[in-house]
């Protein structure tokens, strides 16, 4: 049993026994008010032996709670559950920043937020509901503040976290984790220490199209590049960040007689350098891959110019794909071949494992909503050694 039921069984046993029944009714009816009705209610035998009362006593307090409409036995059905009807029907779309910034159309990601953000309202539309963007107080809020911030999200039905403010120390967000009575879940992001249910798009099936495509066009070595972030800032992640989870989804997925080399570069005062320096010694080498995937757009059309001025032709030599997908991609030279995150599905998929948790219908397996990337072909990527193919 919770904490909760722990003080109310000290309480019990050190007050008068008459007050029973008054004792138990007046604190599960305080924290199903408090919690909109999101507090998991024991059944009435387990509830008994764990406050060391009668079952008699608990049934008259159940009695009385299904009476004032706090809790309901749905019919053929020995559970109680609680009554979800004291939360407005909106639900709270928290986002790091405010919401001109976050979609501010000189940002090279707005296109991706305003997809996930259109999805997301539209679902809750078409199931009745609305969404609104929420700001969490500063980082490093006072208590009462904090609070008072508890007390108003309560109101909502659900929360949807879309990015992490990447402060060091974020009193308000660390709280906000900590109250298990508003239901919670991640939206393309990762929060260090959560467990919330989450929506992100598939790494390994990524990892696995992105092989496939270019082993389709004779491709037997691969470059895989990313930058590591070097500190945590306000933005939205898409997982795949780091070392271990680039590195394991595509080793996962490797054909056995592919090589693939790992091209790291860390985000720090030398990055321009360390950029150069690291294609330039992978593609030097005689053994060199002939294709490259790249982590994000930016870095792809970096790596196009660093091997445009070491003479390498753009796709003939080397092919070359990009994680991600902007507005441009179209107009560079050449087009960039894409695998892309599909984010007004992430955003529609959000709502419906909101409403889940909401009700209390998420079982093990529906924790993590996985949405498929989608493959668009541009012209980046040819066949390898294409001059080998020509007819004489």
């Amino acid at each position: 049993m919770t904490e909760f039921f722990s003080k109310l069984k000290h309480q019990i046993h050190s007050g008068k026994r008459n007050d029973t029944v008054p004792m138990i009714y007046d604190a599960l009816a305080q924290e199903l008010r408090r919690s909109g009705g999101t507090f998991r209610l024991p059944n009435i035998q387990p509830l008994a032996k764990e406050l060391q009362v009668s079952s008699h006593s608990v049934r008259k307090v159940y009695t009385r709670l299904c009476q004032d409409g706090l809790i309901e036995r749905p019919f053929h059905n020995r559970c109680y559950r609680a009554v979800h009807r004291h939360r407005a029907n909106i639900i709270a779309m928290l986002i790091p920043e405010a919401f001109y910034s976050f979609i501010r159309l000189t940002d090279l990601n707005c296109q991706y937020r305003i997809q996930m953000y259109s999805g997301l309202v539209d679902r809750a539309l078409e199931l009745g509901c609305l969404a609104t963007p929420v700001l969490l107080p500063p980082p490093d809020a006072p208590a009462e503040k904090i609070e008072q911030m508890l007390i108003d999200l309560r109101n909502y039905c659900g929360i949807i976290h879309i990015g992490d403010r990447g402060a060091a120390v974020d009193l308000p967000l660390q709280s906000l984790l900590a109250e298990k009575s508003i239901p919670q879940i991640l939206l393309g992001c990762e929060l260090p220490g959560s467990d919330l249910p989450t929506v992100i798009f598939d790494p390994r099936q990524t990892a696995e199209g992105v092989l496939h495509y270019l082993r389709s066009f004779n491709h037997n070595h691969v470059g895989v590049m990313w930058c590591e972030r070097s500190s945590r800032k306000p933005e939205l992640t898409t997982t795949l960040n780091c070392n271990k989870d680039i590195r394991s989804h595509f080793e996962s997925v490797r054909p056995k007689n592919m090589k693939i080399s790992y091209l790291r570069v860390a985000s720090n005062k030398n990055y321009t350098d360390e950029f150069v320096r690291i294609l330039t010694e992978v593609f030097s080498r005689s053994d060199h891959p002939t294709a490259l995937w790249c982590r994000g757009i930016l870095i792809a059309c970096q790596a196009m110019k660093v091997l445009k001025s070491m003479n390498f032709s753009i796709p003939k030599d080397i092919s070359i794909m990009a994680f991600g997908n902007r507005l441009d991609v179209n107009v560079m030279t050449p087009a960039m071949t894409t695998m892309d995150c599909q984010f007004y599905e992430m955003g529609r998929a959000a709502v419906e494992l909101l409403l889940k948790s909401v009700h209390d219908e998420l079982d093990s397996h529906d924790r993590i909503k996985r949405i498929s990337t989608i493959l668009t072909a541009r012209s980046s990527v040819s066949i390898r050694n294409q001059d080998d193919f020509d007819i004489i």
